[in-house]
């Protein structure tokens, strides 16, 4: 097929709508960024336009490489023309002036033609958009080839949810497409388009594909998978999230077969992280006939789903009968009714998963004790470090004794403990740098295996690094609720360890940078924006504005030391 004519059909109706636009007196007006500032701020050292209105209008990007940020406004039309259009320049098959390397991000649209177009673009990434009630919600037409269109849904558009046409390598992931006429038209030599992890729900017509496309896929090898479809009738019956058989949408007309070979089992089942079983600590007992109680509380699921139990005997003494008073229970029981090692698993399940087994070991032999040294320390130079060992515990309930042991000092340090055998000890961090210490307990019968913490010590750069060891302290005192993640408070004052080990070392440039470009993103959205932001791994302004006053503390006083 001749080139030219081939990509002048999709252009037909284009024209057709502009003519009447331009033509009306009722025309649409359109804006183009990054040059119009009626509808939002663009700041070129990002090269990202940010939405600071609704929009009545269609946008128009006039350049590539940059973010269009819609801000979560809303951008709605009068049922023609395009939402966001996206155009390359088409002057021969060897002249193309390509947009490349556009963003559209957290941007809602409704009612156009189509809500986003376009066309000879490439490397362009549309994720985490809303698209509704369009005639199609998303148009890649005439090499629209290696884009990425990932979390955004498409909804209630009249005839395609995503049409593409003569458009190639694309990647569509993670979207939810639901109550469209057509969820997805793929036409005229649209080639190697990838679509898994994506879910399609209530569509009159799911996906259409002429036969002139060709290497086009659903589904990548597990763990990724398919897709979700809603119309789905298999089963699952190993339990790993994709139906057993593959699904199918078969040949009608000039459209050819459709195949999903892994489809998952439920809606957004990827996204879903498998929960984690806590069986408890192995423990010891001295009497035959005592009755142990198992648990499983510890067990957790990150998304916060309900969890079902199923506790399993592995092992037990060969002359043993007993069995678990409930093996679905958290706390189940059981009689030890012989001497010998008694192994119980436990597998815990959300709705979407099973997790790793995790087992308890239940003996009348020792078990070895455990130590805990307490946990990192942050100090000036000349302070007393106090070291507690008190956590430390033994299953056999045994007494336990205590043996602290320097395993480096900093050069020149002439630090020793006070008591290497006592429960609590201490030492004089008398010179900078780090002082490793290990912990050994012992039961009487065998050592623990050591315990190892880390305490740093700084000279006097004593404003910046008192207000650094004050935002450890507080960060390790907020609650889960104040946090993206409760594991994230660790790797945090990680950070902030890092910083006053580089103020020691009078890299006071590189602390500068850490702080304002790495530690304090992470909780400056309430200061910057008044609310928390996508980046901030303190998520609440109660919790930022508790850290935050510090970290812009330590580096006013950086600042002034630089200025010496």
């Amino acid at each position: 097929m001749n080139k030219k004519n081939k990509i002048s059909k999709p252009h037909l109706p284009l024209i057709f709508i502009i003519v009447l636009a331009l033509c009306s007196t009722a025309a649409v007006a359109s804006v183009s960024i990054p040059g119009d500032t009626s509808i939002g701020i663009w700041d070129e050292a990002s090269r990202t336009y940010t939405l600071t209105t609704d929009v009545n209008e269609p946008i128009i990007v006039s350049e590539s490489d940059l973010t269009l940020d819609g801000n979560d406004f809303t951008v709605t039309g009068t049922g023609t023309l395009y939402g966001v259009q996206i155009w390359g320049v088409y002057s021969g098959p060897f002249n193309i002036n390509w947009k490349e390397g556009v963003n559209v991000v957290n941007l809602n649209i409704t009612n156009f033609y189509s809500g986003i177009a376009t066309q000879f673009c490439r490397y362009i990434s549309i994720e985490n958009n809303t698209i509704s009630n369009c005639a199609s919600g998303i148009t890649f037409a005439d090499e629209s080839n290696y884009n990425t269109v990932t979390g955004n849904s498409f909804s209630q558009c009249t005839v395609n949810g995503i049409y593409l046409n003569d458009s190639k390598n694309n990647v569509f992931s993670d979207n939810t497409i639901f109550d469209n006429s057509r969820a997805v038209n793929i036409i005229d030599f649209s080639n190697n388009n990838l679509f898994y992890q994506n879910n399609f729900i209530n569509n009159a017509d799911t996906i259409a594909m002429l036969g002139t496309c060709e290497g086009n896929i659903f589904n990548l090898d597990a763990p990724d998978g398919g897709n979700y479809w809603d119309d789905y009738t298999g089963i699952d019956e190993n339990n790993d999230g994709f139906g057993d058989t593959a699904y199918i949408i078969p040949p009608s007309g000039g459209y050819v077969q459709v195949t999903d070979y892994l489809p998952w089992m439920v809606e957004s089942g990827w996204s879903n992280k498998a929960p984690v079983a806590d069986a408890g600590d192995d423990h010891a007992i001295i009497e035959i006939g005592t009755v142990v109680e198992l648990d499983g509380s510890g067990s957790y699921d990150l998304d916060g789903d309900p969890l079902a139990y199923e506790w399993t005997i592995i092992q037990k003494p060969l002359d043993s009968t007993t069995e678990l008073s409930n093996k679905y229970a958290v706390n189940p029981t059981f009689v030890a009714d012989t001497h010998g090692d008694y192994v119980i698993e436990l597998v815990v399940s959300d709705p979407y998963s099973s997790s790793e087994p995790d087992s308890v070991t239940v003996s009348f032999e020792n078990v070895k004790p455990v130590a805990d040294a307490g946990g990192n320390q942050s100090v000036i130079v000349g302070d007393i470090v106090l070291l507690d060992a008190s956590a430390s515990y033994d299953a056999n309930y045994d007494f336990l004794t205590y043996s602290w042991l320097f395993a480096s000092i900093p050069q020149d340090s002439n630090a020793s403990l006070s008591d290497s055998t006592n429960v609590q000890t201490s030492f004089v961090a008398d010179v900078a740098g780090e002082y490793i210490i290990n912990l050994v307990v012992n039961d009487g019968f065998e050592d623990s295996e050591p315990a190892v913490i880390s305490v740093m010590a700084v000279t006097n750069q004593e404003l910046a690094t008192q207000a650094l060891f004050d935002a450890t302290e507080t960060i390790n005192t907020l609650g889960p609720e104040h946090l993206k993640n409760k594991q994230l408070a660790k790797p945090l004052t990680n950070k902030i360890n890092a910083v006053l080990a580089k103020i020691e070392a009078g890299e006071y440039a590189g602390v500068l940078n850490k702080l304002e470009y790495d530690i304090l993103l992470k909780m400056n959205g309430c200061a910057d924006n008044g609310s928390p932001d996508k980046n901030d791994w303190i998520t609440t302004c109660e919790g930022q504005d508790q850290v935050y006053p510090l970290i812009t503390e330590a580096i006013g006083y950086i600042e002034d030391i630089l200025k010496q």
